[in-house]
């Protein structure tokens, strides 16, 4: 009795001096946290730096195995963590360091034979194509972005040719090195060209086809590829105006997806439903594995000679690999596929691991397979927000009459939701800059429409439209025909959206209050979330006075980069004036406006402009004027012609006035223009 009592203690929980650590664990996030460190460009200078954490750590390890009974399991650690902590950061840095130099250096118009990678990402005008060229050439990446051949209208701008994923085509291209927009808070496209390991992007000038199917490792993703392709084409032709929505939940492809309904998700905080993460991917599984069940359950002789598990579970893996290769193989429908296929393995052996280490395993391999896709904001998303599922649902189960089962259900998810809106603000802010205010509420109403009716709707369509077309159409317009209802719902409410910009220093402080509040009550204080918080209290105070706005020089002058036009952003102490709006073609869906002048007006804490002027009528530096005005109070807008239909002020040389000691001057046009 004496023994047992004392080996019960020993193992308490409580006990911390005398747990058994994780050697699995502390490895890989070892090595998670070396793809971070190369992500973040620290390795470079700071080699020193890192050996010193390195011995730092093997010491700690020693010293806490000199008092402990798991002394071997410690040492482990600590050196199976720093040897993970180099390897993740030399195959990191191994990794970017070919991406980088793989990219094209100077323009130049070039002849090749390619292959056709996955799905054009956008149709018509918007048309964008990834290819591969076949040849060793020597000075060419590997990998490029194709883009229809310029035209003066979008009536001409058309891809030339349609290509197929598989496909061999021989190709005439002006390839430019990647490059993105050099404006705060603007879309990073040169990063994410990096994390696609495209080198070079360019315009189609001409296309032969030279091979309808190139065969190799890639067919299967090829057939798949095709199929989506064909999905597209026959939803397209839906009489719906949200096929384009319902295409996007149902397989990730949001290429008809309007611009408009892309705003009014972010604003709604719902952009997320279009991701093909755990929930799509599991119920389609299971969906499957339930008909096939039935069927089997109609001989049941055969479970006496294969166990259930060892058939259903493997029907679920195959259904949960082949649904995220039709999303487009992202990194939430990867993380899926890792843990599902995880756990069913450890089912099958009659193992159990918990789920925070199945949860490393996955973001361990997801970065093995590619460190560079640390710096997308689908593996951020996804994982983080599973590690705070993962940490906040274990609720019981509902009980008492159905009414009160019901309005649990609803505290609970409630809840929920209030957890992921808070500690997914890190994330939201760091790659997005908004924060949409009411998510909450919409998405207590969106996600069970979504996910108990559309989606399930859309799946049960998607395996019918093989056999009865006619069927699977008029499942999926009723789906949309409920999409339809939620978008004018959306339109009803009065969507708020915060704008912020972190820096490092508050990113860093959010994250570290987060990582406090999930972990287990009694590891650290909560407390300590206070003074986590106190850099992005004191930045809210000082960039967001009473009045005004605030920079250390009486005028801020910042050009943004906008291509072709112009857009120049000044500020002095109280006031802020916007010069031209950068370009938008009337028949093109976004402009300058929404992808720059927006951005940046809300990294500048900017949502109210005294003055906005525009130059003169040319759509290179009035196009995105609507765009700004449709979402920002402006007091005044100057022009030398009449605008867009808004009360326009005439803008003549002469005029003069005086902002917080600055003066402004307009030296030109010297003729007033009476508006119509």
């Amino acid at each position: 009795m004496t023994s047992r009592f004392h080996h019960r203690k020993n193992t308490h929980h409580g006990d911390r001096s005398k747990a058994k650590p994780n050697v699995l664990a502390w490895i890989l996030a070892a090595f998670i946290v070396g793809v971070m460190a190369a992500a973040v460009n620290m390795t470079s200078n700071y080699v020193w730096v890192w050996s010193c954490v390195a011995l730092l750590t093997m010491f700690v390890a020693w010293m806490i195995a000199r008092r402990s009974q798991y002394q071997r399991q410690i040492l482990y650690c600590g050196l199976g963590a720093c040897v993970a902590f180099a390897v993740g950061l030399a195959e990191a840095k191994y990794t970017m360091t070919n991406a980088l130099r793989d990219r094209l250096q100077t323009p130049q118009t070039v002849s090749a034979v390619v292959r056709v990678i996955g799905m054009s990402d956008g149709v018509d005008e918007n048309w964008r194509q990834v290819v591969e060229r076949v040849d060793e050439v020597a000075g060419l990446p590997k990998r490029w972005l194709l883009y229809p051949k310029f035209a003066v209208n979008a009536e001409q701008r058309r891809p030339i040719a349609n290509l197929h994923a598989g496909e061999l085509w021989q190709v005439t291209v002006k390839l430019a090195p990647p490059h993105g927009i050099a404006s705060p808070a603007a879309f990073d496209q040169e990063l994410w060209l990096l994390t696609e390991h495209i080198g070079a992007t360019g315009s189609l000038e001409s296309a032969v086809l030279v091979n309808a199917n190139a065969g190799g490792w890639r067919v299967l993703l090829d057939h798949v590829d095709r199929f989506r392709n064909d999905l597209r084409d026959h939803i397209a032709a839906l009489d719906s105006p949200a096929r384009a929505v319902l295409l996007g939940l149902l397989t990730g492809d949001r290429a008809l997806i309007d611009p408009d309904v892309r705003q009014l998700y972010q604003q709604a905080g719902i952009s997320h439903l279009m991701a093909i993460s755990g929930p799509h991917v599991v119920f389609a599984a299971l969906m499957v594995t339930w008909f096939i069940q039935k069927l089997l359950n109609l001989t049941p002789l055969i479970y006496l000679r294969i166990p259930r598990k060892f058939i259903l579970l493997p029907i679920v893996m195959l259904v949960v690999l082949s649904y995220a290769l039709l999303a487009g193989w992202g990194v939430p429908a990867q993380r899926t596929v890792l843990m599902v296929g995880i756990s069913i393995a450890l089912t099958l052996f009659g193992r159990q691991w918990s789920t925070f280490l199945i949860l490393l395993i996955a973001l361990a391999t997801s970065l093995l397979i590619d460190p560079l896709a640390i710096y997308q904001s689908g593996l951020w998303l996804s994982f983080v927000a599973t590690t705070i599922l993962v940490s906040l649902v274990r609720q019981p189960l509902p009980v008492g009459t159905p009414i009160q089962r019901a309005i649990q259900v609803v505290k609970q998810l409630f809840k929920l939701q209030t957890a992921m809106f808070v500690l997914l603000i890190p994330v939201t802010l760091a790659f997005f800059h908004q924060i949409p205010l009411f998510s909450i509420v919409v998405n207590l109403i969106a996600i069970p429409l979504i996910g108990l009716l559309v989606v399930p709707l859309g799946l049960i369509a998607l395996m019918v439209w093989p056999i009865w077309t006619g069927l699977a159409d008029a499942i999926w317009i009723l789906a949309a025909w409920l999409l339809e209802q939620l978008h004018g719902l959306l339109l009803k409410l009065p969507l708020m959206i915060f704008y912020d910009a972190l820096t490092p220093v508050m990113l860093i402080g959010l994250s570290i209050a987060v990582l406090i509040w999930l972990v287990p009550r009694g590891s650290f204080s909560r407390v300590l979330i206070i003074p986590c918080l106190l850099p992005s209290v004191f930045a809210l105070m000082g960039a967001k006075p009473l009045f005004g706005y605030v920079h250390d020089a009486p005028v801020r002058v910042q050009v943004l980069d906008v291509g072709q036009g112009l857009a120049v952003f000044i500020q002095t102490a109280n006031h802020a004036i916007l010069y031209d709006a950068g370009a938008k073609k009337a028949e093109a869906r976004e402009g300058m406006g929404e992808r720059v002048v927006l951005p940046a007006l809300s990294a500048a804490d900017v949502f109210h402009l005294d003055k906005m002027m525009i130059s003169h009528a040319d759509y290179e530096h009035s196009g995105g004027a609507m765009a700004v005005l449709s979402r920002l109070m402006v007091d005044s807008l100057m022009s030398s012609k009449s605008l867009l239909n808004v009360k326009t002020e005439p803008c003549t040389s002469g005029q003069h006035w005086q902002w917080d000691g600055v003066d402004f001057d307009v030296l030109a046009p010297s003729y007033v223009c009476v508006n119509s």
